[in-house]
């Protein structure tokens, strides 16, 4: 602990004080990026920089002999994180919500509504944190006082415009040793929590609509309190909210005809900016094949040397699209590949690729591996997945298996890399 720290310590000795390394702020903060707008990853960086501390401080030093377990779940948080501050904890039967905040003055405590008015969501504690990041080795975290549900609802002062309760700094308790004692005894810390109305579905996608638009704000103030709280009560449309928000739907682009394709009509895939496949590889199929590295169907050379153009296949196409998913970490171009044949029955059979841009050159194939993580899902029209590959250390290649499908069949491809996604729509 540094020197000013203990100064600290010693002055406010009711106080937990928790110090952070330069490598933990970093860490933390570059693994907290799958948000919105800043104000939120500003948010999630300080929650997740408390929770951490504040759980190995409760295994270590706090003499809590029950597990803490995050609430509702570890894959929930960034849903959270992107609308409102605020963590829960739960040890026992208790529930305790950590209220990070990085400003110097801690006159006041405030706690979003949320935490307080939504049934579900409420605790029997709620804990003042201060987070410091300035210091020149680093920082530190203060847990300097605690509150009760109860006495939150019923001596807290609301803010209507900021949707807060708030508490005076000598309303609060210092020494957390009270608490630890107070939760041995079951005390009934909470208050009364009126109940929020019932959603419909068709309710909730009209709200999804309207909140789920990237914005540089969290949308909480733009709708009633009552249906808000209704919303994000709700685990399954408060995920939909934040993948919404982080990955937004691009305009509905035309479906892609793959029947104008086999009939050698091109102007519209043309428009779309699909190319042959030799136009933007500059290389036969077969050389494509022979890499390494393919993720999402095992290779068999001889199966694909019996595909398209076979007597079995009326008609073949193979084209290509450059894409571009606006991820700045890699430089690697890439192209979706569609691969069409149409069987003398008249079924049409395909596969979609996605693979680095190679170009055969003198010397080598110039070929790289796709970025790790990088998916290809495919769907049907209501959304229903019918794979999901996904690029492992190494794949130069991602694909779906051989679909097959009927004119008018509808499909979609998605490709998702982080919270960057580009949709492909498909018709037969």
């Amino acid at each position: 602990m540094s020197t000013i720290l203990e100064e600290l310590a010693t002055i406010y000795s009711d106080h937990v004080w928790l110090e952070v390394s330069p490598q933990q702020i970093e860490k933390t903060w570059f693994a907290e990026h799958d948000y919105s707008y800043y104000v939120a990853r500003w948010t999630a960086f300080k929650n997740r920089l408390t929770l951490d501390a504040f759980l190995v401080w409760i295994k270590e030093e706090s003499g809590i002999d029950k597990q803490a377990d995050l609430w509702p779940s570890i894959e929930d948080l960034p849903s959270i994180w992107e609308v409102v501050n605020g963590t829960a904890v739960q040890i026992g039967k208790t529930r305790i919500i950590l209220i990070p905040n990085d400003e110097t003055d801690i006159d006041e405590f405030c706690v979003p509504a949320e935490w307080v008015d939504i049934p579900s969501w409420a605790g029997d504690y709620y804990l003042a944190v201060q987070v410091n990041i300035d210091g020149p080795n680093g920082g530190w975290l203060r847990f300097w006082g605690y509150t009760t549900h109860k006495k939150l609802k019923q001596a807290g002062q609301f803010d209507k415009i900021r949707r807060t309760y708030s508490l005076e700094r000598e309303e609060l308790i210092e020494d957390l040793n009270v608490m630890w004692v107070a939760r041995k005894f079951d005390g009934d810390e909470k208050a009364p929590v009126e109940s929020l109305p019932n959603l419909s579905a068709a309710e909730a996608e009209e709200l999804l609509k309207q909140l789920g638009q990237p914005s540089c704000y969290s949308p909480r103030f733009k709708v009633d309190f009552e249906k808000w709280g209704a919303l994000i009560g709700n685990r399954t449309w408060r995920r939909e909210l934040y993948q919404r928000r982080v990955m937004p739907q691009p305009p509905v682009k035309p479906a892609l005809e793959l029947w104008r394709c086999l009939q050698n009509d091109f102007v519209e895939a043309a428009q779309a900016g699909w190319q042959k496949f030799e136009e933007v590889f500059g290389t036969t199929y077969e050389n494509f094949y022979g890499l390494r590295g393919i993720r999402g169907l095992s290779y068999n050379r001889e199966a694909y040397r019996d595909s398209p153009g076979s007597p079995k296949h009326a008609a073949s196409v193979k084209l290509a699209k450059p894409i571009d998913l606006g991820v700045k970490t890699t430089k690697l171009s890439l192209a979706l590949v569609t691969v069409l044949t149409q069987e003398v029955n008249q079924q049409i059979r395909f596969r979609i690729q996605l693979s680095p841009i190679i170009k055969s050159q003198a010397g080598g194939t110039g070929s790289r591996n796709l970025p790790e993580g990088l998916k290809l899902i495919f769907t049907d029209e209501s959304g229903k997945i019918f794979q999901d590959v996904a690029a492992g250390s190494g794949d130069r290649i991602i694909q779906t298996k051989l679909f097959s499908g009927e004119p008018g069949d509808r499909f979609t491809v998605k490709i998702v890399l982080r919270n960057a996604c580009l949709t492909e729509r498909f018709i037969i």
